[in-house]
């Protein structure tokens, strides 16, 4: 799975630590995020049907690419 440099600066600054986590997470971001905030509810609107795509292995192992 490709991610964007945007998308993936979103999960290093949010990652808890768990894919499930991260998503709970952005969800949490998006509620607080105002009309001000269209680009970034729309970049985590995308990326969080990317994370639940993953398995946690997989998520995991893109971490580690990353890293």
């Amino acid at each position: 799975m490709e991610f964007t440099n945007d998308e993936k600066m979103l999960i290093m600054l949010y990652n808890p630590g768990t894919r499930t986590g991260l998503i709970m997470e952005l969800a949490k971001l998006t509620e607080n995020l105002t009309t001000e905030d269209e680009d970034l509810k729309g970049m985590v609107g995308r990326l969080v049907p990317k994370l639940a795509q993953l398995t946690d292995k997989e998520f995991n192992q893109v971490l580690d690419q990353w890293l």
